[in-house]
C-alpha cells in the first residue's frame, strides 16, 4: 500500500495524525504508546528501526511500527494508521500489560521530515475501568537528508606555519612542513576513523582523527628535511560518515603539492 490519505504532510514537514471514525473513541480502561522506527531499505528481519535514519537519495526505506502496552488491561485487535501511507495491512496481536508488540514493518518511501502513527486497540474490562475502544499515543520518527563526504586541503610550508601553498622552492636540507587539513562538509553524518596518508612517508598513515563533527575541520601535519631532488608528492584523506548506528561506505580525498630544490 502506497497511497496517501488526507492533506499528507503539514507545514515544516511534520506530519498531520489522522484518526479513525468520528468523534471521541468510548472511555476504556488502560493506555499504550505506539512506537514508530525507520530502517533502511530491506526485510522485517531489519525492524525495529532507529528514531532517526539518514537517508541520501529519496527511496524505500522499512517503516517499524510496534506497541507498547502501558496500562492495566490486556489489548486486542491493535491496528496501527500511518499519517502518510493511511491503514496498514495487518493486526499487531494481543498484548498484556507491560509487553511491546513485535515490529510490524512496511515498506514506503523516504519522506524527509517528521513521520507519524498512531495505533487503536480493544480494551478487556480491568480493575481501572470497563473495556472498549483505546486510542495509543503517537509515535514519530524522524528522516534526514544526508550528503556524506569529505574535504581535503593538501599544502606545504618552509616557516612551519600552516596551511602553506601549493608549491614551494627550498635548498638541499631544509625542513618543510606539510599540511593535512580535513573538513566534514556535510551537516548531518559525523566523519569516522579518519586516516591521512603521504606516499613520501610509506603507507602507514602520518596522521588520524577519531571523528569530525558535521562541518568541523582538522589540521595534520608531519614534517621531514628537502631531499637531493624535486618532487611531487600525493596526500590522501579517508574516512567512514556514520549517523548514529548508520554506518556509510567509505569516503577518500586526495591531492598534491610540488617542492623544488632551488
Amino acid at each position: 500500500m502506497q497511497g496517501r490519505i488526507g492533506q499528507g504532510l503539514a507545514a515544516g514537514g511534520v506530519a498531520a495524525v489522522l484518526l479513525i471514525g468520528g468523534g471521541a473513541p468510548a472511555r476504556a480502561a488502560g493506555s499504550c504508546q505506539t512506537i514508530v522506527t525507520a530502517a533502511g531499505a530491506g526485510s522485517a528481519a531489519s525492524c525495529p528501526g532507529a528514531s532517526a535514519l539518514a537517508v541520501v537519495r529519496p527511496g524505500p526505506v522499512t517503516w517499524c511500527y510496534q506497541v507498547r502496552n502501558t496500562g492495566d488491561a490486556a489489548l486486542s485487535g491493535i491496528t496501527v494508521l500511518d499519517s502518510v501511507f493511511g491503514a496498514l495491512p495487518g493486526t499487531l496481536g494481543d498484548l498484556s500489560p507491560g509487553d511491546v508488540s513485535a515490529p510490524l514493518a512496511f515498506s514506503g518511501e523516504s519522506l524527509p521530515g517528521v513521520h507519524s502513527a498512531q495505533a487503536t486497540a480493544t480494551a478487556s474490562a480491568s480493575a481501572s475501568g470497563g473495556g472498549g475502544t483505546l486510542r495509543c499515543t503517537p509515535g514519530e520518527v524522524e528522516v534526514v537528508q544526508a550528503t556524506p563526504g569529505i574535504a581535503f586541503s593538501f599544502t606545504v610550508a618552509v616557516d612551519g606555519g600552516c596551511p602553506g601553498r601549493n608549491e614551494v622552492v627550498v635548498s638541499r636540507g631544509t625542513d618543510i612542513t606539510y599540511c593535512y587539513e580535513v573538513t566534514n562538509p556535510d551537516s548531518v553524518t559525523t566523519l569516522s576513523g579518519i586516516q591521512v596518508t603521504h606516499d613520501l612517508f610509506g603507507p602507514d598513515p602520518v596522521g588520524a582523527v577519531d571523528a569530525l563533527a558535521p562541518g568541523a575541520t582538522r589540521m595534520l601535519t608531519a614534517t621531514r628535511p628537502m631531499l637531493m631532488h624535486d618532487q611531487t608528492s600525493f596526500a590522501t584523506a579517508i574516512g567512514a560518515p556514520v549517523f548514529g548506528q548508520q554506518v556509510f561506505p567509505a569516503v577518500t580525498a586526495r591531492s598534491s603539492v610540488v617542492a623544488d630544490v632551488q
